[in-house]
């Protein structure tokens, strides 16, 4: 069985599909202020860590795909308009 997740704003070309197969488990070292910072965002968005981090691979996973695809990916402040470039190094 496939799960799509819906991804309001993304484009429909890309959709992201997870098989629904086995679950593994991984042990992820990090920093205490990384975890702190895991930690902190978990818990202003409702999420246990392993939510949050799936959520980060999802996202990661869509903008990956489309600067891959060669689309540039932007962030844009709210009142003044002004747009930044997102950047990711490989």
């Amino acid at each position: 069985m496939l799960t799509r997740f819906p991804r309001k704003g993304i484009n429909p070309l890309f959709p992201l599909v997870i098989p629904m197969i086995e679950k593994r488990t991984m042990t992820l070292n990090l920093s205490a202020h990384e975890m702190d910072v895991v930690e902190r965002l978990a818990d202003e968005k409702g999420l246990s860590k392993t939510a949050l981090v799936r959520q980060a691979l999802r996202l990661y996973q869509s903008i990956s795909t489309r600067l891959d695809n060669g689309e540039k990916v932007f962030v844009e402040h709210p009142t003044t308009k002004e747009k930044a470039e997102l950047v990711v190094l490989s």
